[in-house]
């Protein structure tokens, strides 16, 4: 289980997921697919599951949204 020190936490301008081990939320960059078709979620930091909402920080400091 994580203890949250990592930079797995940091909140950028992206969807962010909640881990169920970790129980904090995750940017979806550091979540993998158990399968490349259809598999679950799963957090890169705890191996933890991943609920599927997801929750996006629209009022962060010194952030600025990128359009690819």
């Amino acid at each position: 289980m994580c203890n949250g020190k990592c930079d797995f936490f940091v909140k950028v301008f992206e969807k962010f997921f909640y881990c169920q081990d970790c129980r904090k939320f995750v940017g979806e960059s550091n979540l993998f697919r158990e399968n490349k078709e259809n598999g679950r979620m799963r957090c890169t930091c705890c191996n933890g599951l991943v609920r599927n909402k997801a929750k996006v920080y629209t009022k962060l400091k010194n952030i600025q949204p990128t359009v690819n």
